[in-house]
């Protein structure tokens, strides 16, 4: 390739406006389970959108009598399974999750964890609904 096609085409331009990691975890965007994905060895932070932990572990807790910690314990070894058994690239899972509702009805919640740089470059996870991409 030539040098033009190589060179980063929005070096140098103006940045409008950014949201970081950071105040979208103090904005309560983001959740972050980092403390708790350390005991199923993932390497990287992990914090989940307001949306799907709301959907997957504190949803949950409504109709049953299960923790939250025990609910977001077990989401947690799902992904850390599933991204050791996925073919690589593994910066991106698609998965689905069984559950039930505030009157018990089952019903599936497909989620998304995505591996992406954090507020310095460094990897991050991101645990999400589809809709909150």
């Amino acid at each position: 390739m030539d040098e033009k096609h190589t060179q980063n085409p929005f070096a140098g331009a103006e940045v409008i406006s950014t949201y970081t990691q950071k105040q979208a975890t103090e904005d309560g965007w983001l959740i972050d389970v980092t403390e708790h994905a350390k005991a199923h060895r993932f390497r990287y932070p992990v914090a989940f959108t307001a949306p799907c932990y709301a959907e997957l572990i504190a949803g949950y807790s409504r109709w049953q009598v299960r923790p939250e910690a025990e609910r977001l314990h077990h989401v947690l070894d799902i992904l850390a399974e599933t991204a050791r058994i996925s073919p690589p690239p593994k910066d991106r899972i698609r998965l689905c999750l069984g559950t039930r509702d505030a009157e018990g009805v089952a019903y599936i919640v497909e989620f998304l964890a995505v591996c992406g740089p954090g507020d310095d470059a460094e990897p991050v996870i991101t645990v999400m609904l589809p809709e909150d991409e």
